[in-house]
Order: C-alpha cells, then sequence, then structure tokens
C-alpha cells in the first residue's frame, strides 16, 4: 500500500516538474514577444487603428502593408492586434486572424499565390506577423 502511494507520488513529482518546465518556456516566449510593446495602459490600439479593420479592399492592403514597412510604431501596433486575436490552436489562430483582417467580399479577391489572377497575399508583412505569431502556438 504505501509502495503504491509513494510510487504514484513519484509519477505525480515527474508529471509537475514537466508542466514547470513547460511554463518556464512561455514566460520566456512571453516576455520575449511583448517586451517591445510600450503603450499605454488599457490604450494599446486607438480607435483610428482599430477602424482600419476589417480591410474592405485591395488598397487598404497595400496600404496596411506599406505603413507596417515604413512606421515602426505601427508595425508594434500591427503585431499586439494579431496577438491579442488568439486561437485554439495554429489552425483556429490563422482562421480568427484572416476573418478579424478581411472582409467576405474581400478574401474573396485574394489567395495565397495569386492563383486565377487574385492579390496574392503570400509576402505581406502582416501575414509574416501572423505566421510569427502562430510559431508561439506550435512551441507552447
Amino acid at each position: 500500500m504505501i509502495s503504491k502511494i509513494l510510487e504514484n507520488v513519484v509519477a505525480i513529482h515527474a508529471y509537475v516538474k514537466r508542466h514547470d518546465t513547460r511554463l518556464d518556456k512561455i514566460e520566456k516566449l512571453l516576455q520575449e514577444n511583448y517586451s517591445g510593446y510600450k503603450c499605454e495602459k488599457n490604450k494599446v490600439f486607438d480607435d483610428e487603428f482599430i477602424n482600419l479593420f476589417p480591410m474592405k479592399d485591395i488598397e487598404a492592403i497595400t496600404s496596411i502593408d506599406d505603413k507596417i514597412k515604413t512606421d515602426p510604431t505601427f508595425e508594434s501596433q500591427m503585431r499586439a492586434f494579431i496577438k491579442t486575436i488568439g486561437g485554439t490552436d495554429t489552425n483556429n489562430f490563422t482562421k480568427r486572424v484572416l476573418h478579424r483582417l478581411f472582409t467576405n467580399e474581400l478574401s474573396a479577391k485574394c489567395s495565397w499565390t495569386g492563383f486565377k489572377s487574385n492579390f496574392r497575399l503570400e509576402n505581406l508583412m502582416f501575414i509574416e506577423i501572423m505566421k510569427g505569431s502562430s510559431v508561439i502556438e506550435l512551441l507552447i
């Protein structure tokens, strides 16, 4: 009986150590990924930024992509915005981000590689930000 209890305690201890290691990794990732965001408390995104989404036309996509490339503050906001969307796994995260960024009408005019003369999304900066944000989910 006591040996069975001891065996269970050892198993539980190993389980707790594994979770403790995973939590340390998560804390480190969060510190690395959010250390560059210096925004006022509860005022991360202003109304002007929020009103950009969902994007309604191709011009909005190119405008936002150019702004990410030229404005470091806007890039920071975009990274933070995409990370706040979240998801249960990488696929869910990707669907939620794309749904938040594009209207249904605009998404019908876009494709990953530009297939059938659609607008090409593959090399856009906010797609790279989204892919980088979803990597966190894979590491956790």
